[in-house]
């Protein structure tokens, strides 16, 4: 397996209209900037409304 030593992020958005796809995405080893964002994303929704990273 493939070690990640460094913080990797990518977007993706395909299709239109209605039928749209789209991902965000942020990849990094654990104890890493990466992984304090994602938790932190995960315990701090406002409103109702998940966070967007």
């Amino acid at each position: 397996m493939a070690l990640i030593n460094k913080m990797l992020v990518g977007e993706s958005l395909v299709g239109d209209g209605n039928e749209v796809a789209h991902i965000d995405l942020i990849m990094g080893p654990r104890g890493s900037a990466a992984e304090l964002a994602f938790a932190n994303a995960l315990v701090n929704n406002k409103d109702g409304f998940t966070t967007l990273l």
